[in-house]
Formats: C-alpha cells, structure tokens, sequence
C-alpha cells in the first residue's frame, strides 16, 4: 500500500441491514480500541494516509470526537466507511476534517427511501443526503459509495434513477454492485427460503 496504514478502530455495527455481514458476524453492538493505541500505531507507522478501519465509523459519537481530537497533532490524512448522517452533526464533521478526513465511503445504496426501510436502513433518509454531502465537500471531503442492483423493489428504471440520483446529490466516486445474498444476512435466508439462489459459487456474483 506504499504509503498508506490501515488502523483498526472498531467492530460491529449498532445498525442490521439485510444484506450486510457486520451484525451476523459480530453480533449487535461495537467493540473500539484504545484511542492511545491508535494513536501509538499511527504515529509508528509513519504514513501520512491512514485508513482507519470500521464497520461503521460514528457508531459512538463522544468516542470518535475524542478520537478526531487526539488525531489532530500527527497531521495525518485519512478515510474512513460510515453512513451520510454524520453531517447531521457539524461539530463531529468539523472535527474530522480537522484532523485529516479527507475521503469518506458512505452506504447510500438507492434513490428509493421506500426500499432502503424495507432492507433496515431507513435511517438514511434520501431527502436529506444532498444537504450532507455539500457539509461534507465544504470541508474538501470526497464522498465515496455504491449503488446497489438486483433488489425485488426495482425494475430496469433503476439505472437511470441511480445516475440522476448520484449526479443530483453530488457524490464524486459512485459504484455499481449487485446484491449478493451472502451467507448469514437476511437476504441470504429470505432467497434460500424461497428457493432463489441459483448458484452458492460466489465467483459468478461479479
């Protein structure tokens, strides 16, 4: 990774979207490191990018704000994976920027709100997400994220729907995925139950 460090922070996630592992796999609810030995292995590092590494970032918002606080004196620049809602607060935003957020990698998966709470993300609300995007480029923060295909909710308007919806609301690096019904989400039981998964060889879900 030439002179990038990837730093783990947290496990887990407080949220349970049916197509994630985090939950499954680690059961509901976060486990942080100590902010010193964050702190500590970033500094030994040497590497001025930094990823710091959780399922979801801002899981516990006094936690991550001592955290920023304590990043601040390296002068890093860092990314890191959380949900659009973090520019709810704009202090917590403020912080990040301040001490080195530079590219962030945020679930907006759909335009449609109906099918994000469908799925257990209706905490994203899709009216809401152009406002914090343009919170988040007025700290020069790159907005990163997919758009997911192949939800039961969709048809082949879906496409075009995406596009506008990541033109509209300004992300700079969309992607296109497919849902993948991996073993132990909700969606893999839901498909398995209905007889829907044609293949369990996971190198065809390309």
């Amino acid at each position: 990774y030439e002179n990038t460090w990837t730093v783990m922070v947290s496990r887990g996630c407080v949220f349970n979207c049916a197509y994630c592992l985090v939950t499954p796999f680690f059961n509901k609810g976060m486990r942080y490191r100590p902010i010193g030995a964050i702190v500590d292995e970033i500094r030994n590092s040497g590497a001025k990018w930094i990823e710091l590494h959780s399922d979801h970032l801002m899981g516990d918002t006094e936690y991550v704000k001592e955290l920023f606080t304590a990043l601040k004196p390296l002068k890093i620049n860092w990314l890191g994976e959380t949900t659009a809602n973090m520019a709810k607060d704009e202090e917590l935003l403020r912080l990040a920027a301040e001490s080195g957020m530079r590219y962030v990698l945020l679930g907006l998966e759909t335009p449609s709100q109906e099918l994000l709470k469908g799925v257990g993300k209706g905490f994203v609300k899709t009216s809401e997400v152009k406002e914090y995007l343009r919170r988040y480029h007025e700290y020069n923060i790159v907005v990163d994220s997919a758009m997911i295909f192949g939800f039961d909710e969709q048809d082949k308007t879906i496409f075009e729907r995406s596009l506008e919806f990541v033109n509209e609301v300004e992300v700079d690096v969309p992607h296109a995925v497919i849902l993948i019904p991996f073993p132990g989400s909700r969606t893999y039981r839901k498909f398995e139950a209905e007889g829907r998964i044609l293949t369990k060889d996971w190198s065809r879900y390309d």
